[in-house]
């Protein structure tokens, strides 16, 4: 059933092809912003203390 269910979505597809590429790109890119969480979130750390430490500097 679900086979047959495939079958006739790729056969009929009226541009979904698109949408489907859209919505796997957006997985992959939130698969990888969930693997590299930890390290994103370090270096937006490590930005904006170097951000915070040159402009208390600058004044």
């Amino acid at each position: 059933m679900l086979r047959r269910i495939f079958n006739s979505f790729i056969k009929n597809n009226k541009g979904e092809v698109n949408m489907i590429a859209i919505v796997l790109i957006l997985l992959v890119v939130i698969i990888l912003a969930v693997i590299f969480k930890d390290g994103l979130a370090n270096l937006l750390k490590l930005i904006f203390t170097r951000l915070e430490n040159d402009i208390s500097n600058f004044q």
